[in-house]
């Protein structure tokens, strides 16, 4: 009966000591975030990239609509012109 106690007595200290173990596992574990810093950071630096650039293409197609605008009035006269010639 004394191997039983003996083997007993070891299971349990066994068990005490993964349990132990697990439990400062799972506590590093739950402390620790499930995305990196530097993942959000980069995120954000892309996002904040592609509004700048979105905001200078937009300014640039502004442009490029007032560019052609013009040249549709200048079209526009030089037609209005050609038919009082005719």
């Amino acid at each position: 009966m004394s191997d039983l106690d003996e083997k007993t007595n070891e299971l349990l200290l066994k068990n005490a000591k993964n349990t132990a173990a697990q439990s400062v596992q799972i506590t590093k574990m739950s402390s620790t975030s499930a995305i990196k810093i530097e993942t959000l950071r980069e995120t954000a630096n892309i996002i904040t990239q592609g509004i700048a650039d979105t905001k200078a293409e937009l300014a640039n197609q502004a442009q490029l609509r007032e560019t052609n605008s013009r040249e549709l009035d200048s079209l526009a006269t030089d037609m209005k012109k050609t038919a009082k010639l005719a």
